[in-house]
């Protein structure tokens, strides 16, 4: 009874000692700001002397986070918190490390006020938890803080809005309609080394080597081809110019991202020799007879919706330049880009003696058409990726039923069965697919939307880092987008993340990989409508001038970019 009665009094004291030692509060105690506007809020915490405070993030270590959460207000929202990077520390005993705050931390509050804001003065009001220790024990410290908000219509604490004007590194932008064209046709060309597009695009040169001694059969099959990617450019340029599409937004539409996920499993199980689909070129084998046009043009109509996730080097700039046009000049561009991806197909096309350069059509074809068809299983694996945890269950199950589809039409739909047999196998299919769709999304419990996963961005935390003299390094990126995960798993590096650190930089995720108007809206102003894509934001009057890197970049131009923010 001694030893508990002894403890309670040592809880007590510590809790008194932290209570009465830790002080927090904003500074300065009110602040004034407009209807529509942005502030970056301070709150100071005061810790006492002889112990520390969880860093937010922690660490691996045990502990607890410092937070510090808003309460609900009708008109003020309160961004993401930005918290300091706080001081690395391996507690007495503990294998493992964990990050705190000593002596003194600020921390900074993004606020907004809505535009139908009523002036007058108000107050937003927050919960602080965090967890105070020293190097025998820890003790809960929690504390409700108020923020009076005097809103009126000149506010004089309100930044002006920034105009963005660019400095570009890297990947050059085009400066006009011809030089627009010229990067458009060499941004084309490379697309098609892209690895979103290779699986399909060695797909249709085994068809080209099967026509290699028929010049009229084999031209046609080129410009065929080639006729579904300008087809398929023509129809981006028209979302872009009129729906607002960027490159790769298609990918944040769950239905689109379904229905490819369908068609390249399709495909992939065709490769694979499970069944083959006349009537639906694009998701069968190679094919000889009358399926065989069909074949080219819809295999090129599909690489290059497989290639808009993919944005190499000249195309970032290139279409940013042409999204600020009309969209006849849009359409140009767009298709410039796709005479460039189709040009090597037209003209191994046109010149047999090139196509003659394949090996003749035999085993050694059998065998790549099953390595493809891997290839695109990969591919299948990829696309489940971009779906959020609870989607890919219903995805999988959509793609059981795909398969029990195809095989289906595949085994029972081929020409050499009867008409009405095969009308009925085609019904059959499509009664199975819209079943298994209803069966694996129709339900509420089961929905599936494409949902940002790291998102740490907003325009409030930009803002605070802009008056606190923080640089911010924005990193746009996305699931659908595999150049990103490549540009960035070699760009940024641990190095490239604690020379950030080290120069008292922020990271911030900028994750589009469902539609994001506030992050798209910036990427917009900066100058581009692709990504991979990185800011790098300098604090204070420079801030309209960020340091921009896109489509391909390295550690190297990170740790300059980021230089260049710290003397401007």
């Amino acid at each position: 009874m001694k030893k508990i009665l002894s403890a309670a009094f040592l809880a007590c004291a510590l809790a008194g000692a932290a209570g009465n030692g830790f002080n927090a509060y904003f500074e300065p105690s009110e602040i004034n700001i407009a209807p529509g506007e942005t502030y970056a809020a301070e709150l100071k915490i005061e810790i006492p002397s002889n112990g520390y405070i969880y860093a937010n993030p922690k660490g691996p270590g045990t502990g607890k986070a410092s937070e510090i959460v808003p309460e609900r207000h009708d008109f003020i929202t309160a961004g993401e918190p930005v918290y300091a990077t706080g001081i690395k520390y391996t507690p007495l005993g503990e294998k493992e490390f964990v990050y705190i705050y000593k002596d003194a931390v600020v921390v900074g509050v993004p606020l907004r006020v809505a535009e139908n804001a009523p002036h007058g003065l108000t107050e937003i009001s927050f919960s602080l938890n965090v967890l105070f220790c020293d190097d025998n024990s820890c003790e809960p410290v929690k504390r409700r803080l108020t923020l009076p908000v005097k809103i009126s219509a000149a506010a004089q604490d309100a930044p002006a809005q920034a105009v963005f004007k660019p400095r570009f590194a890297g990947s050059p932008a085009a400066g006009n309609f011809w030089q627009a064209i010229f990067f458009g046709f060499a941004a084309g060309f490379i697309l098609n080394f892209m690895p979103c597009v290779l699986p399909v695009v060695s797909i249709k040169v085994m068809t080209f080597a099967r026509y290699s001694e028929r010049r009229g059969g084999l031209l046609k099959q080129g410009v065929l081809f080639g006729a579904g990617i300008l087809t398929a450019f023509t129809v981006l340029a028209a979302l872009a110019s009129f729906a607002g599409y960027s490159w790769g937004g298609l990918f944040q539409n769950a239905y689109f991202l379904k229905a490819m996920t369908a068609i390249v499993f399709a495909l992939a199980l065709s490769m694979l020799g499970m069944f083959g689909i006349n009537a639906l070129g694009f998701a069968a084998r190679p094919l000889r007879g009358r399926g065989v046009n069909a074949d080219a043009f819809l295999k090129g109509l599909l690489a290059t919706l497989l290639a808009t996730p993919c944005s190499g080097p000249l195309l970032g700039g290139t279409l940013a330049w042409a999204m600020t046009c009309s969209p006849l000049i849009i359409f140009a561009v767009f298709t410039s880009v796709g005479l460039g991806m189709a040009s090597p197909y037209v003209l191994l096309c046109a010149f047999p003696v090139l196509v003659s350069k394949i090996p003749k059509p035999g085993a050694w074809m059998s065998a790549l058409e099953f390595i493809m068809g891997f290839f695109l299983i990969f591919t299948v694996v990829y696309l489940l990726s971009i779906f959020p945890d609870s989607g890919v269950l219903p995805m999988v199950e959509f793609l059981a039923f795909t398969a029990a589809a195809c095989y289906i039409y595949g085994r029972y739909g081929t020409r050499e069965r009867a008409k009405k047999q095969r009308i009925f196998s085609l019904l059959l299919a499509c009664l199975i697919l819209a079943a298994g769709y209803f069966i694996s999304f129709g339900f509420d419990k089961k929905a599936v939307e494409i949902s940002a996963k790291q998102n740490s961005f907003s325009m409030e935390r930009l803002e605070f880092n802009r008056q606190r003299g923080i640089i911010s390094v924005v990193v746009f990126t996305a699931d659908w987008c595999p150049n990103c995960k490549v540009v960035e798993s070699l760009a940024l590096t641990e190095k490239v993340k604690e020379i950030i650190k080290q120069n008292g930089a922020e990271l911030i995720i900028a994750d589009i990989t469902r539609p994001f108007p506030e992050a798209e809206n910036l990427l917009q102003s900066l100058g581009s409508r692709s990504i991979p894509f990185l800011a790098v934001m300098p604090p204070g009057d420079n801030y309209g001038s960020p340091f921009c890197l896109r489509d391909i970049y390295s550690e190297n131009d990170i740790v300059s970019a980021l230089r260049a923010a710290s003397v401007n």
